[in-house]
């Protein structure tokens, strides 16, 4: 089964028109176990066991217009291919009707753009439920998710990235590559995971904190440009979805950025990244006996400073010097 079973289910989350009652519907469940399963867990089966159940109320009724809300977009957008031809023994075939026309290939990239965009903001305000009220749900956050970021509205206010909910599902993994390459090596993962845990607003923990998210953030945007189709907008930086046709894709600021362009951002931002990090490191070796940072103190990544007597060179000198 899944949480999504009628075209009026549909419709509550999605602007569709000239659709029967009748018509079939994206495989909901399997999409739910592709785009919800990996973020709930084992909560997903719960959610879908009461809905089907008609078994759902108070938080679990939030949790499950969440879950719906990100589903809908996500799915049409998975199987918009096989609504725009026509899968045949004979081949592929263009679907025609005497009333409506096909769209032109810019509006399906246009609507497909927008789907995945829809959808991604509702799988970021689900993670931002989730780490408020997931423990009364009896959720718990999966262990490959985990990062110092939770949602792309919070690493978009360190460095700038256009369509924040979408580009940040892209960036998690190079944030994971970033923190076990760069970070860990230098202060432990224990300490990252001390630091993050605490959810400091002020004090030693806090400055630690902002100085990693920073740098982190810059090293992230650095791998992305390396391994992923990337932009420079107004908006700020964005990855694609794959498209790059320089003629008719959606919103003209949107098409992979040049060599020149993303070689010079690549390298600012590996600089500002390894300052930050350095920055950090001194930072945390200079306030290491707050209790802020005991974890890190206590870890095998803090060398004390060795105590060395100060030597007068000059004490043994004797004689007239001129000048």
């Amino acid at each position: 089964m899944a949480i999504i079973t009628t075209i009026e289910d549909v419709k509550r989350y999605l602007r569709i028109s000239n659709v029967s009652e009748e018509a079939s519907l994206p495989n909901m469940d399997r999409y739910g176990r592709r785009f919800l399963k990996p973020i709930l867990g084992d909560v997903y089966q719960q959610l879908d066991d009461a809905y089907n159940e008609n078994n759902t109320e108070g938080y679990d009724a939030d949790l499950l217009e969440l879950s719906r809300a990100a589903l809908v977009p996500l799915a049409y957008w998975s199987e918009l291919g096989y609504n725009a031809a026509a899968l045949t023994d004979a081949g592929i075939r263009q679907q025609v009707s005497d009333g409506m026309q096909s769209a032109y290939r810019w509006q399906y990239m246009e609507l497909k753009e927008a789907l995945q965009d829809q959808g991604m903001e509702a799988i970021d305000e689900l993670w931002q439920w989730l780490y408020e009220n997931g423990s009364l749900v009896g959720w718990t956050e999966p262990v490959v998710s985990k990062t110092i970021f939770k949602t792309g509205a919070e690493f978009a206010l360190y460095y700038p990235i256009a369509q924040p909910a979408r580009v940040y599902a892209t960036l998690r993994p190079f944030i994971q590559e970033v923190l076990q390459s760069y970070v860990y090596p230098t202060v432990g993962s224990t300490t990252v995971d001390a630091l993050v845990a605490g959810g400091y607003t002020e004090g030693v923990g806090y400055e630690a904190l902002e100085l990693m998210k920073k740098a982190v953030a810059n090293l992230t945007i650095k791998q992305a440009i390396s391994r992923a189709p990337c932009r420079v907008t107004p908006q700020g930086f964005t990855v694609l979805m794959g498209f790059t046709s320089t003629t008719d894709y959606p919103h003209s600021g949107t098409q992979a950025g040049t060599d020149n362009q993303l070689a010079m951002m690549h390298d600012s931002c590996e600089l500002t990244g390894q300052n930050m990090l350095a920055k950090m490191k001194a930072w945390m070796d200079a306030n290491v006996d707050d209790p802020h940072l005991e974890t890190y103190k206590n870890s095998g990544y803090y060398v004390a400073p060795a105590d060395q007597p100060s030597t007068d060179y000059n004490s043994d000198r004797k004689g007239v010097y001129g000048f």
